[in-house]
């Protein structure tokens, strides 16, 4: 019944990859209780119908796994703001984590820097209209999720983001890309609205500090949703 009422898996993962972190994470903010039953027992026979299917042992997984689990991250991270595996615990804890509403504004970007910053905000705003047309033809088979609406131009308006961090692309390094991808963490300890520099590297403009995850706990992209089905109510 819980399962149903989530919107069971989510399609945005298919064929496989992290469709149960996520799965996990919305049973939880739904109010339910997580437990792990310490004397059960289960065989688990790793990874053998995607890493090691017809009883092939690889010392390094099939190009097609790992495209797989590439695509299914980077369509996690799209959600759900962080990657999965910083959702857990080193006890296997679940900790749902909060999700912004961040417009990335990369004047003067290139295409390996649009590639890797996408997936990290609700938003990516770019000066050059060949450069969003390039980065959506690589990339939207990849998503079910909409990238025109997530890539846009600047010339067709401002970021109206509640969070809007403008890049200094002349100084993006590997620092920089770690900040952007720990924005969510940084954004908990800000007491409130507000302009922030973030090591010169960052100018961050806070208008409000609202979360979105609990928008996240219903599922429609799932074989079982139908339109019009009751959305049920989790507060």
């Amino acid at each position: 019944t819980l399962f149903r009422r989530v919107g069971g898996v989510d399609l945005l993962f298919l064929k496989y990859m992290v469709d149960d972190d996520d799965l996990y994470l919305r049973v939880k903010l739904s109010g339910a209780r997580i437990g792990q039953v310490r004397d059960a027992c289960v065989y688990h026979f790793g990874s053998r119908s995607t890493k090691y299917r017809d009883d092939v042992v690889a010392t390094t997984p099939p190009a097609d796994w790992s495209d797989q689990y590439a695509r299914s991250q980077r369509n996690f991270v799209r959600k759900w703001g962080m990657l999965s595996t910083r959702c857990w615990t080193p006890e296997m804890g679940l900790l749902p984590p909060k999700k912004y509403d961040i417009g990335l504004v990369a004047q003067g970007a290139a295409l390996e820097h649009v590639s890797a910053l996408e997936p990290f905000c609700s938003n990516l705003y770019l000066d050059d209209a060949r450069l969003r047309k390039a980065y959506l033809a690589s990339e939207q088979s990849r998503t079910l999720l909409d990238l025109r609406e997530r890539v846009r131009l600047l010339e067709r308006g401002r970021p109206e983001n509640e969070i809007v961090a403008i890049l200094d692309m002349k100084r993006f390094d590997e620092h920089a890309f770690a900040l952007v991808q720990g924005l969510p963490d940084m954004l908990e300890r800000v007491d409130g609205p507000g302009v922030y520099d973030l090591d010169q590297r960052i100018a961050l403009t806070v208008r409000n500090l609202h979360t979105h995850e609990r928008e996240l706990i219903v599922n429609t992209r799932c074989f079982a949703y139908g339109p019009g089905m009751a959305e049920r109510d989790f507060r």
